[in-house]
């Protein structure tokens, strides 16, 4: 028999968002959060949400938003220094990553 909610009695939910780049789906991702925000508020629970990216596709209006339904912590992997990461992480053009995600790790701030 499964328990609701209101009788595990949990007081603080985590929630860690990661696999891939969560932010490809940006407004499945945020609406997801709204409901589970919504369905903690409603029952008293504390929740923090945080997020493991690749910092590509953070834009400060983004970071704005997720700030706002309550992501405490974003983590931002980078690959060593600029030339290993580009070695590693290329566009499809065949262009590095370092530059932007550091431009947006610096705008989002």
């Amino acid at each position: 028999m499964e328990k609701s909610v209101e009788e595990l009695h949990f007081k603080r939910i985590i929630v860690n968002w990661t696999g891939g780049e969560p932010l490809l789906e940006f407004k499945n991702i945020t609406s997801l959060m709204e409901r589970i925000n919504f369905i903690a508020n409603k029952n008293k629970i504390s929740i923090d949400h945080f997020m493991v990216r690749n910092g590509y596709l953070l834009t400060s209006d983004r970071a704005k938003k997720l700030k706002e339904l309550g992501v405490k912590r974003i983590q931002i992997t980078i690959d060593g220094s600029k030339k290993s990461h580009d070695q590693r992480r290329i566009l499809a053009n065949k262009e590095g990553t370092f530059d932007k995600i550091i431009e947006n790790i610096n705008k989002s701030c």
